[in-house]
């Protein structure tokens, strides 16, 4: 892992792409309804595909978007603007088993962002279904203690286990089992972009709790050594109150821990146990910045629904000055 403000946003490679931001054009009809898929001008650059995870254990720093808007469109033009990864948030949003499953194959046929979960609770279906459909990382919200979390990680890998079992039988059999509905629920593929849904094996499968208790602060050393922890999620509006992070003194060791720093103690306890940490911001860049100096590497720097707001406002500002 490299040493805390160092930005690094690809693992060193001497591979590139020709076209690196590039969206391929074509135009598809489904339903009767066009989808038009055209190139995007962004100034953001797609790296090469790599796994959250490999990137995450190369020390670099992976942004993401999170997606609160329930919808399969939004999904796939936020997944295609350069994000590492995409974050469906069901833990905020009203949503549903059948759109979560769309959401994840529109971000999957990027081929160049994880499509990650949060699930709304510790159910065991909310976390198989969200498998099932491809799902490349689940982050649950309140974890609390050191046997949560091993129970949560022994839910998720029978999830992946099972939905791989589901993934191979037929669509007659589950159709004929579940009905229909349940089919397309969990096999997104059928009913929005390409045949390209529940590709994760179980290895790819990021488990990854969420620090946004004060007892998951005060047992973060128990949570975050659990084997199969591959990543933790940490939500300073929970924990402090605030999105803006306090600075964290880096000659405070591990056992030098204050009740009142918990995003520090947490970032310490990530790197004591070499598991990568994730954080929202949306603070702009110095917001960005911060978080990246204190070492978190998954860093959410936008969400849908501020995205758009912010957008169109910005659209009509500027044909108000036009005039």
């Amino acid at each position: 892992m490299p040493a805390a403000g160092v930005l690094r946003t690809s693992p060193p490679s001497s591979n590139s792409t020709s076209n690196p931001g590039a969206r391929y054009s074509e135009t598809r009809t489904q339903g009767g309804l066009n989808e038009l898929q055209t190139p995007l001008t962004s100034t953001a650059t797609i790296s090469p595909v790599h796994s959250l995870r490999s990137k995450l254990q190369s020390g670099c720093t992976a942004f993401g978007i999170v997606l609160n808007i329930p919808s399969p469109v939004t999904a796939r033009l936020a997944s295609r603007l350069g994000y590492d990864w995409a974050c469906i948030d069901l833990e905020h949003s009203a949503n549903s088993a059948s759109i979560m499953a769309e959401m994840i194959s529109a971000i999957s046929n990027s081929g160049t962002c994880a499509p990650l979960v949060r699930v709304p609770t510790h159910s065991s279906e909310w976390i198989r279904w969200a498998v099932d459909a491809g799902a490349q990382g689940i982050i649950i919200p309140g974890v609390k203690s050191r046997e949560q979390m091993q129970h949560l990680v022994s839910v998720c890998n029978d999830a992946s286990s099972s939905g791989q079992k589901h993934r191979n039988s037929s669509p007659e059999s589950h159709m004929q089992q579940h009905g229909r509905h349940y089919y397309h629920n969990t096999h997104p593929q059928s009913h929005y972009g390409e045949l390209t849904a529940s590709t994760s094996s179980q290895a790819d499968v990021m488990i990854i709790p969420q620090i946004d208790r004060p007892e998951a602060v005060d047992n973060i050393e128990d949570i975050l050594s659990v084997p199969g922890v591959d990543a933790a999620f940490v939500r300073p509006q929970a924990l402090t109150g605030s999105s803006v992070l306090a600075p964290v003194l880096p000659h405070r060791s591990l056992g030098v821990q204050s009740s009142s720093d918990p995003v520090g103690r947490t970032l310490r306890t990530g790197r004591h146990y070499s598991v990568p940490l994730g954080i929202d911001t949306m603070e702009g860049s110095s917001g960005v910045r911060a978080c990246v100096q204190q070492g978190f590497q998954m860093v959410a720097v936008a969400n849908d629904i501020d995205a758009l707001a912010s957008a169109a406002a910005d659209q009509l500002r500027l044909a108000r000055m036009s005039l």
